[in-house]
């Protein structure tokens, strides 16, 4: 009897054996049988965690004691705006690796990932913020990782258009998810986006004209252009004591190479009329970017800023340079300096263009991109002078003076040539009918008000 008593216990001990070894091999085997599963697309999905976005893995590879690795990835948008896919995503940590580190996740390597947008008819606007909404109130994952981004290409396209606003292939990044006192942030290394990438009008006018804002609405553009950026750092989260603007920092630079484009652009429309007004030329129909003109920018809360852009009209003369510099808002607003260095040589002769070739003429642009207001800067000698009394001296300062037609064409017709040459000046004339046009400007005025009483 007391030798049969200890069999029931050997075989209960046996059966636990057994279950645990089921246990383990089920363990063991688990990353092999989500790989090689539709398993592996229910884990993705959950990790995306969209009811928007579908998400598919070809193949993978991943075990407790190797790497990770999913193989042609693909994700869609249900409305079939989005469409991201990539050739390969390795993990350097194995499974085992990324239990024991978490949440720094380590190193990543991401090869061919291709992104492919269509906008809606009339918008400027990528289908991503609705998904970024969606994220917002949930608890941020505390992960860091670097990751290698390697022939990364992205498309844009509109459904109206038959070739893409923007395609580029061909992008290497280093991309740095990590932790510092102030939060998370997001940090990309110094690298070049765009290399010599053709220039199209629909790339002006979405993407570009935060840069160069005269090159936005072009009807034709021809010409390269080249990104770089130089800092990149993007909070993702932040402490209670820590401003995620003040923060922020994304500078960069573009190269523009043999570009050319029409006057369509109601900034360049403006210009290009006084311009031509004041040295008495028809309005020229092109402008040609100052050849590998670099301009430096820069992104703020409000928008981004930028210097060095510099063009010519070489329709009227290869010297007359203009430069903008300031700030476009992500909401089209503008906030420019306008610098016109006339050529000295075409104003020989002509004292009223003499007094201004001695210094670059200054012009602000307010208002919007599609409806600017070009005008006068603040002191201004001569020009500012006739434009503030012709328009009133109760104009506030903080608004520009908008360009007149009669200080254009006073100038002008100061200016005016013969065909033996410069049109001789009378000085006291002169006066006289700066006067005159004064005193019928201020007597209109005072008209108009009459009336309105």
């Amino acid at each position: 009897m007391n030798e049969e008593t200890p069999k029931p216990k050997r075989r209960w001990l046996r059966i636990g054996l057994a279950v645990v070894g089921v246990v383990v091999l089920v363990i063991a085997c688990l990353p092999t049988i989500v790989a090689n599963t539709p398993l592996r697309n229910t884990l993705v999905n959950r990790a995306i965690d969209d009811p928007r976005l579908q998400a598919s893995v070809g193949s993978a590879s991943f075990g407790w004691t190797s790497s990770a690795s999913l193989n042609q990835m693909r994700v869609v948008r249900d409305d079939d705006r989005m469409l991201v896919t990539i050739d390969r995503v390795q993990v350097e940590r194995s499974l085992l690796g990324l239990l024991l580190a978490l949440p720094d996740i380590g190193g990543i390597e991401i090869e061919q990932p291709r992104l492919e947008f269509t906008l809606r008819e009339g918008s400027q606007e990528l289908p991503l913020d609705d998904l970024a909404d969606a994220v917002k109130d949930r608890d941020p994952p505390e992960s860091t990782f670097v990751a290698a981004v390697r022939k990364a290409g992205i498309v844009v396209s509109t459904i109206d258009a038959d070739e893409p606003v923007v395609d580029v292939d061909d992008v290497t990044l280093t991309l740095r998810l990590r932790q510092s006192e102030s939060g998370r942030e997001l940090v990309i290394d110094p690298a070049v986006v765009l290399d010599h990438q053709s220039l199209t009008p629909e790339l002006c006018d979405r993407g570009l004209h935060l840069v160069a804002p005269v090159l936005a609405d072009a009807a034709s553009v021809e010409g390269e252009v080249s990104v770089e950026i130089e800092e990149f750092l993007l909070p993702v989260e932040q402490t209670e004591s820590a401003e995620a603007d003040d923060r922020m920092r994304i500078t960069g630079s573009v190269a523009l190479h043999h570009v050319r484009s029409n006057l369509r652009n109601p900034i360049l429309v403006e210009i290009t009329k006084l311009v031509a007004g004041l040295l008495n030329k028809p309005p020229p129909e092109t402008i040609r970017v100052l050849e590998n003109s670099r301009v430096h920018f820069h992104v703020g809360k409000e928008g981004v800023y930028h210097e060095g852009m510099a063009f010519v009209l070489p329709d009227i003369s290869e010297e007359l340079e203009i430069r903008t510099s300031g700030l476009v808002g992500v909401d089209r607003q503008l906030d420019l300096k306008i610098e016109v260095a006339l050529p000295s040589q075409m104003t020989v002769g002509i004292p009223v263009l003499e007094k201004l070739t001695q210094r670059p003429l200054t012009l602000v642009v307010h208002g919007t991109l599609d409806a600017p207001i070009v005008g006068f800067a603040k002191g201004q000698d001569i020009l500012d002078e006739l434009a503030g009394r012709l328009n009133g001296e109760d104009q506030t300062l903080e608004e520009p003076k908008p360009i007149g037609n009669s200080v254009i064409e006073l100038v002008g017709g100061l200016t005016e040539k013969k065909d033996d040459g410069v049109k001789k000046i009378d000085v006291e004339s002169t006066a006289k009918d700066v006067i005159n046009i004064i005193r019928s400007a201020r007597e209109a005025k005072k008209r108009n008000k009459n009336k309105n009483k």
